[in-house]
């Protein structure tokens, strides 16, 4: 499948799961977890994490299972999409910039990682889901986001820096 096909379907399934995961997240929006699955993804101890579930009650846990099992196809649709903008802005920078093309096109291969943060602090916050009472799940939950929006936030300035960059040149060149 070319690129720019496969990032055309990544985008469009990646606002569908953005609209449903948006939708589920209203049902465990409290005091206790404000911004819904991604202050759960930030509670560091098991106090807070059985806070929050209390809160939410029966309705509000099942609604976070299902927030959790459709992350698991978010978490293949925004690697597919990011490591694809990363590589494409690689191919655009190569007679621009060399360094800044193999940077883009090692991140867009080092990029999977940042996914795999994503399946250990789901496979964690399932864990406290299920009943346990270990502190390993909610702090292990804690640093994978952390480390998450960590690396999609370099990804992210990565293809705008290189993008801005090709567009500059593109320009000044002419």
């Amino acid at each position: 499948m070319k690129r720019k096909n496969l990032l055309t379907i990544s985008i469009i399934l990646f606002i569908f799961a953005t609209i449903g995961m948006a939708t589920i997240d209203t049902f465990i929006q409290n005091e206790i977890t404000p911004h819904g699955i991604v202050s759960f993804e930030f509670i560091k101890t098991i106090e807070a994490s059985n806070a929050a579930m209390l809160a939410w009650g029966h309705f509000g846990k099942t609604a976070t299972g299902i927030s959790l099992g459709l992350d698991f196809l978010y978490i293949i649709l925004y690697t597919v999409m990011i490591c694809t903008f990363l590589s494409t802005t690689s191919g655009k920078a190569t007679l621009k910039n060399v360094l800044l093309a193999k940077t883009l096109l090692f991140s867009a291969y080092l990029f999977p990682l940042v996914g795999l943060f994503d399946v250990v602090e789901n496979y964690s916050l399932i864990q406290l889901l299920l009943g346990s009472q270990s502190t390993l799940w909610p702090t292990t939950a804690y640093y994978s986001a952390i480390a998450k929006f960590s690396g999609t936030a370099i990804a992210l300035s990565l293809i705008i820096c290189g993008q801005v960059y090709v567009k500059f040149k593109g320009t000044y060149n002419r």
